[in-house]
């Protein structure tokens, strides 16, 4: 009882440094898109439209958009530990740690016009590097003498 009483306050902020780094983790390896927007995918785009969306006190407004943002966050976290508690789903964190769904995985939505563009520019990186060295040259040449 006397290590307790010696050093709770070191024993506290050790969970929360616990907590937050775990927190962080999670967020950090979760799908960044999908096309069901499952997971924290809804609480990103809420937060990218609060934060293009701050006009006066931008530093205020961004910061509750981050606040609210965590919140998103954490309660998609705590309903998945719900929906897992109720046996909905298999794990805890199967609603945000899962295989994405990406817009090449689904079948017959392959694009002929986009196949036939990849067919015609089969080098698309040098193409772009020569598109970027004209522009440089037009921007030097477009430049006063002095």
């Amino acid at each position: 009882m006397r290590w307790i009483k010696e050093h709770w306050f070191g024993l506290l902020m050790s969970i929360f440094v616990l907590f937050v780094v775990l927190y962080f983790i999670i967020i950090f390896v979760s799908p960044r898109y999908d096309l069901q927007r499952r997971g924290f995918i809804p609480c990103t785009e809420e937060l990218a439209q609060n934060i293009s969306a701050c006009q006066e006190n931008k530093l205020t407004c961004a910061m509750g958009a981050i606040w609210r943002n965590n919140l998103c966050d954490l309660r998609v976290i705590v309903q998945g530990f719900s929906a897992w508690l109720e046996g909905k789903q298999a794990r805890p964190w199967s609603n945000y740690w899962f295989e994405p769904e990406l817009l090449s995985d689904r079948p017959g939505n392959d694009d002929p016009d986009l196949a036939e563009f990849y067919r015609q520019h089969p080098d698309l990186q040098a193409e772009m590097n020569e598109l970027k060295r004209l522009e440089q040259e037009q921007y030097q040449n477009d430049q006063p003498k002095e």
